[in-house]
């Protein structure tokens, strides 16, 4: 089902507001997943940080690398729909977001998936401090708006959190 679906970080000008409104839309529906803000998602998907699985025009997925303050970018607010999760998409989507230049770090409270990545792109089990220095604190303040605590915690009221860093690549 996945061979019709095209992976990009470049949508036309003209369909970026609907690419966003669809995400958006998915979003608030999926418990999983904290909110971003429409600005934050324009910027990223304008600057290239915002990978998209596009099946025709509508959104079937999508990943996020939210850049820090000189600091290693932050994977996360991943979303693949179901009926498309065969794991394709996910490669896909991340070989477009990984740089080799940077370290990149994620949190994951799937066990599974940090497994898969740490298989498949050489990411490593980490710690929270560690994450945090290499964000440069960005890790911590991103999580300081009322929506993200609340996502946070029940995110951590039923798993424990796993964090991942994928070191530069030379």
């Amino acid at each position: 089902m996945t061979d019709s679906v095209r992976v990009t970080t470049s949508v036309r000008e003209s369909a970026s507001g609907s690419v966003i409104e669809q995400i958006q839309t998915l979003a608030k529906d999926e418990p999983s997943l904290s909110l971003r803000p429409l600005g934050q998602l324009r910027r990223a998907l304008a600057e290239g940080r915002l990978a998209v699985a596009l099946n025709g025009d509508r959104v079937v997925g999508w990943f996020l690398s939210e850049q820090g303050r000189c600091g290693a970018p932050e994977l996360g607010f991943l979303y693949v729909m179901r009926g498309y999760r065969d794991g394709a998409l996910f490669r896909r989507m991340l070989d477009l977001l990984l740089t080799d230049d940077l370290p990149t770090v994620a949190v994951t409270f799937q066990p599974g998936f940090a497994q898969w990545a740490q298989r498949t792109f050489g990411f490593r089990e980490s710690t929270l401090g560690e994450v945090i220095w290499l964000t440069r604190g960005a890790f911590l303040t991103r999580r300081m708006t009322l929506s993200r605590i609340r996502a946070v915690r029940a995110h951590t009221s039923k798993a424990r959190p796993l964090y991942l860093v994928r070191e530069v690549r030379s």
